[in-house]
């Protein structure tokens, strides 16, 4: 349905999966923006045909998405089922783990902080830790800056793609992951650069920027989140994946990270998680509906977050070559180059879901799409093209 309202990874197992998991998407050509039509109704049925399209020529079980006018309104579809089994079909208030793109809040975290003087992208991370004993133990004794684990710019490796996580996550299930605990795949491991010297996109970066976060906000990240910008801005479809049980969550089918032992289907026949999606935390972590995803994008990447110039910080970005080609990354921000202009956004991977959402500032459209597959083979192009694809259907 649709509608439209109103603002209020064994080395060998790993080899075939890892390009997959980064999501890779190649630039898409500019050219000429569409003009803008005002009427949600029939940019209402044009996504419904197209997601409609897209389920059935890919064979992907359903499909959600959503776009936000230049003016706020917000014009969301779904297609396809959320179960299979059950035969029900998607809706646009079902929710779909969004993967990475949580990074968009831990960043939008730290930035508050910062534009609030509580805290500097240039600060060394060390002092933050002087009494934890493992600290020394992360790469390079761990000598990076707050920017540095934003930008994924220390080198250090993706503790999610470790075998070795993967057993201990599937064989114990119910298990509640410290973020230390996290950390501590990557101990006692080279970094693969000097901090600052290069890219390599780690979600290790952002599980040891939530725990530097949580110490300056003296409190839980989650919950600031949630009263920050959640709340304030009307995004009650946004929850964070905390536990095995999920309000809302509809059926993802895993393909891709069945390579890690996860069975096709993520939710077992009580509707609980067959692994704790607690661990990815400030790594992504939040299930959402892409109405709420496209609307977080216009008001995050779009600058209206704050009342204070933040956008300077947010786009300064490097070239992130292993994202694709014409992509660079800046502050929890995959920066490319489109056909439509630019587009500031990130996509999302979890077992079971896909996940992507962007803002084309010279368009002032803002859009999200969600799958529950992990299958990107299958979608026949990249998310960020898709997506390109949906902002084009503003112009008719």
């Amino acid at each position: 349905g649709r509608r439209a309202r109103p603002v209020s990874e064994d080395e060998s197992m790993l080899s075939p999966v890892v390009a997959h998991l980064l999501l890779l998407a190649p630039g898409v050509p500019a050219q000429d923006s569409p003009p803008l039509s005002p009427d949600p109704d029939a940019l209402g049925a044009r996504l419904q045909g197209r997601l409609e399209e897209l389920v059935s020529e890919r064979g992907l079980p359903g499909a959600s998405a959503a776009l936000v006018l230049p003016d706020g309104r917000v014009v969301e579809a779904a297609a396809g089922l959320a179960s299979r089994e059950e035969g029900r079909e998607m809706t646009t208030d079902d929710l779909l783990l969004s993967g990475s793109v949580g990074k968009s809040y831990v960043s939008a975290t730290a930035l508050g902080l910062v534009l609030e003087g509580r805290l500097r992208l240039d600060a060394p991370v060390a002092p933050f830790f002087e009494d934890a004993d493992w600290y020394d133990r992360l790469p390079g004794e761990g000598a990076f800056t707050v920017e540095q684990l934003l930008r994924h710019e220390t080198g250090m490796e993706r503790y999610e793609l470790t075998p070795q996580f993967w057993e201990e996550a599937m064989g114990e299930p119910d298990r509640v992951w410290r973020p230390e605990e996290l950390l501590a795949f990557v101990f006692d491991t080279e970094a693969s650069f000097a901090p600052g010297e290069g890219f390599l996109y780690a979600d290790t970066n952002y599980i040891l920027l939530g725990m530097v976060l949580e110490k300056v906000l003296e409190g839980s990240i989650t919950k600031h989140i949630r009263a920050r910008f959640l709340e304030p801005n009307e995004l009650s479809r946004t929850r964070p994946s905390s536990s095995r049980r999920i309000e809302g969550l509809v059926q993802g089918y895993a393909v891709l990270t069945r390579a890690f032992g996860v069975p096709e289907r993520v939710l077992d026949g009580s509707g609980t998680f067959v692994f704790n999606p607690q661990f990815e935390w400030c790594g992504g972590g939040y299930a959402s509906a892409p109405g709420d995803l496209a609307r977080w994008s216009w008001l995050f990447y779009g600058g209206r977050l704050f009342e204070e110039e933040y956008l300077d910080h947010l786009l300064r970005s490097r070239p992130a070559a292993e994202l694709g080609g014409n992509r660079a990354y800046g502050l929890g921000v995959i920066v490319s180059d489109t056909r439509l202009g630019p587009l500031h956004g990130h996509d999302g991977f979890m077992a079971g879901f896909l996940a992507t959402t962007g803002y084309f500032p010279d368009l002032g459209v803002a859009g999200a799409l969600q799958i529950n597959t992990d299958d990107m083979r299958a979608l026949g192009a990249p998310l960020q093209a898709l997506l390109v694809e949906l902002a084009e259907l503003v112009g008719g």
